[in-house]
């Protein structure tokens, strides 16, 4: 009688044991089972490394990419090809922060239940935000310039458009195509840009600002070098000294705050820290300041050793224009069958307070005088833009790579935007150029 108890405490035990593994397998199938059928060995969806399964559409529904008696199919047009690639993705999934690197589970329509099939056997559609007509706009303004242009909602994070150059068409690729994704990937000089950084430490942490007055002479001489501008500015109040990117005011404003400050509100604006977009982390800023003298007073104007993402740069600009919160950038809109029956819509955001309102309107007031008394409100017809360029010096005997980021100060048309042409000039008229071609796109299609 003994042994048939312990017999059947042992049974027990063991199923108890194999339930409990059974409900762990569960778990982690649960938990890990998306990635696990989006391996791409996985012969079901996958076909010489390519995903081969789900189609890709813009924010208004027009096809990217789709699946044609097995192969991958892109949008008929060229130029649509070139504009979208970087957020649509190569076939092989090496451009990071894609659709196909990003959302292959959505794509394959992987679900516990079914595995890798949907019910229609044909995948899933996934929408992005980006605009396929925004991008094409872009694209053609950036002419062929490495660089990149982004456009966001400031109010709710959607990225409305994300152009990378180079680019390749994904239909007939180089033997070496360039997989970069500028705005995601790219590390750069900020140059004067960087000011609106400054400015802000500026605003939290010296006092009695309205009544700062400096009298640049076109140059400032410190004990480890001298501090130059283009011309000398004469006089000038805090916000004069934006609106004309005077360096040398710059450099004084920074020997106020000490390199520590500097840097503590460039973490604070959010550039010596990586974004996450839908999973994808973006590359991290970073700067050495130095506590006093010349190399931090062109620290404080964007040069020396700054480095900093266009990603991180527009998410900071987009907290200026909302009012202090940075909404977190997004790229998946909706996921559908291929029937068009809704499966997943974006839900929510993340967001974060970088600045306090009074700091946040004090920047919004400088950046649209800075358009009233440099950069020119006509360059800008109909638009209410609020804005800072650079001009990043980055190699001897090269011209230097050129900024405009700012934003429109609208609730009807809340976006921020970045522009950098790498190489590319002087920031307020290339750069500046190409924004206002893509911003009236923006506006005209709302």
């Amino acid at each position: 009688m003994n042994k048939v108890k312990r017999r059947a405490v042992l049974i027990l035990i063991l199923a108890v044991v194999m339930a409990l593994g059974l409900a762990s397998l569960l778990l982690l199938l649960e938990d890990q089972g998306a990635d696990w059928a989006a391996f791409p060995s996985n012969s079901h969806v996958y076909r010489e490394g390519m995903l081969i399964a789900g189609r890709v559409r813009d924010s208004h529904g027009e096809l990217l990419l789709a699946t044609k008696d097995g192969e991958r199919v892109y949008s008929a047009d060229r130029r649509t090809r070139l504009a979208t690639l970087h957020a649509t993705g190569d076939p092989w999934g090496m451009i990071g922060g894609s659709a196909i690197d990003l959302f292959s589970k959505h794509l394959m329509g992987y679900s516990l239940v079914n595995g890798v099939y949907s019910l229609s056997g044909q995948g899933r559609d996934v929408y992005l935000s980006v605009d396929a007509e925004l991008n094409r706009k872009a694209w053609d303004a950036l002419n062929g310039r490495s660089g990149c242009v982004a456009v966001i909602n400031y109010q709710t994070g959607e990225l409305i458009c994300m152009v990378s150059s180079p680019s390749f068409d994904p239909q007939n690729p180089p033997e070496h195509p360039d997989y970069l994704n500028r705005f995601l990937t790219g590390l750069y000089t900020p140059g004067s840009i960087f000011k609106l950084v400054t400015s802000f430490a500026a605003l939290e942490e010296l006092p009695q600002l309205a009544d700062y007055r400096y009298t640049c002479s076109g140059a400032a001489d410190y004990e480890d070098g001298r501090i130059t501008c283009e011309q000398a500015h004469g006089e000038l109040s805090f916000d004069d000294a934006l609106a004309v990117s005077c360096n040398c005011c710059f450099a004084d404003l920074a020997q106020r705050l000490g390199g520590a400050t500097l840097e503590k509100y460039a973490q604070k604006a959010g550039l010596m820290e990586p974004l996450i977009i839908n999973g994808f982390t973006t590359v991290s800023g970073g700067m050495a300041a130095p506590q006093s003298g010349a190399d931090l007073g062109w620290a404080a104007a964007g040069q020396y050793h700054d480095q900093i993402c266009p990603a991180a740069m527009l998410r900071f600009v987009a907290a200026i224009a909302n009012g202090g919160k940075a909404e977190n950038p997004w790229l998946l809109k909706k996921v559908t069958t291929s029937g068009g029956i809704p499966l997943r819509f974006h839900l929510g955001n993340e967001s974060r307070r970088l600045m306090s309102g009074d700091t946040a309107a004090a920047l919004k007031e400088m950046m649209a005088y800075n358009v009233r008394a440099n950069y020119g409100v006509d360059n800008f017809p109909g638009l209410p833009v609020c804005a800072k360029s650079g001009t990043a010096e980055v190699e001897v005997g090269r011209a230097p790579h050129a900024w405009f980021t700012g934003f429109l100060n609208s609730d009807e048309h809340p976006y921020a935007f970045i522009v950098l042409v790498e190489n590319g000039g002087t920031g307020k008229t290339v750069a500046g150029s190409i924004a206002n071609t893509v911003l009236q796109a923006a506006v005209a299609a709302d």
